[in-house]
């Protein structure tokens, strides 16, 4: 589409921002409910691996307590080979007595040093997160309790369970992956659906503003489409109207004869500063002055007689003067604010 003169060649077109600020919105909304999600995702799936550690540390308390009161380690480091085979995620398991001495220890190729870790202090079951070298892990402190049926019972040691983290992260990517793919072909759809309503308002409005570049480049006939029952329509309708009454205003004013009476009574009036109409008038240094302003006459002749006929005929004639006078002071007033 041709733009009007003087208009910028490197504008953004309305289909333009109208897309450019929805995927910017889209992408910002992506984002932010992608991160939301990730951080519940995250606090969920770590507080649901704080809880199989705490479950699987009971339970191995649970199993082991017998050994422990007796002190066989044999017993004791084949439960915990056992366990960590057959429990997924178990980054290593170590069980001490009382004093903390080490009674059994199975750990993955990756945790050789889970000896070193110090157990948790206190009484009950205690969660804790912590670093191994660089990996990180979920730790579940819990006491070895036995005694007689019926009896007290009495702490005999202290097992100590961790669960790797990796697997959380791997599955929290994953998840955050999948949150992110189906953002994005929402954020696609959106744009579709945008460009498909953009073009409803935008293509009207560039065929009225093509009407308008060529009405301005003298065009009056142009084809404008009145179909629209919106604003758009209209606003067509009444485009469309001012083009119809303009061009019959130019074909009749085109029409008239260009004399000096039509002059006054055309469309658009010339300005004071056109050539035609500095030559249509004589300069006032060469227009003869009125009767009444010259020279008196010489005293030689006499002045004739004023009759009534003649006072009225001289009254008259001033009258028609002022008439006259204020008719073109009225057709200057209205030409200067009609040539603004």
């Amino acid at each position: 589409m041709a733009s009007p003169q003087g208009a910028d060649s490197t504008r953004l077109s309305l289909r333009t921002k109208i897309l450019g600020g929805t995927g910017i919105f889209g992408i910002v909304l992506v984002g932010i409910l992608t991160f939301a999600f990730w951080m519940q995702m995250r606090d969920g799936l770590l507080d649901e691996l704080t809880k199989r550690a705490r479950a699987v540390g009971i339970g191995m308390a649970f199993s082991v307590a017998a050994s422990a009161a007796a002190n066989d380690s044999a017993m004791l480091q084949a439960g915990t080979d056992m366990a960590l085979k057959s429990v997924p995620d178990v980054a290593y398991i170590v069980v001490r007595d009382p004093s903390g001495r080490v009674l059994a220890r199975s750990a993955d190729d990756r945790f050789a040093t889970a000896a070193s870790v110090e157990p948790a202090d206190g009484d009950g079951v205690v969660d804790r997160l912590l670093t191994v070298g660089t990996l990180p892990i979920v730790e579940t402190t819990a006491p070895i309790l036995s005694g007689p049926p019926g009896g007290a019972l009495k702490r005999v040691g202290t097992v100590q369970l961790a669960l790797d983290r990796e697997a959380l992260a791997e599955s929290l990517a994953s998840s955050t992956w999948r949150t992110a793919g189906l953002g994005l072909l929402v954020l696609v759809l959106g744009l579709l659906a945008a460009a498909g309503m953009a073009s409803l308002f935008i293509v009207p409005l560039e065929r009225l503003a093509r009407a308008a570049v060529g009405i301005a480049a003298g065009d009056l006939r142009q084809q404008i489409d009145v179909n629209g029952t919106d604003e758009i329509g209209e606003l067509a309708r009444s485009f469309a109207t001012m083009a119809t009454r303009w061009c019959t205003c130019c074909t009749t004013c085109a029409a008239r004869p260009r004399t000096w009476s039509t002059r006054r009574r055309a469309c658009w009036p010339r300005p004071r500063s056109s050539p035609r109409w500095r030559t249509s008038r004589r300069p006032p240094s060469t227009r003869p002055a009125p009767r009444w302003r010259r020279s008196p006459r010489p005293p030689s002749r006499p002045r004739p007689t004023r009759t009534r006929s003649s006072r009225r005929r001289r009254s008259r004639s001033r009258s028609a003067r002022r008439a006259r006078r204020s008719s073109r002071r009225a057709w200057r007033a209205w030409r200067s604010w009609v040539s603004r």
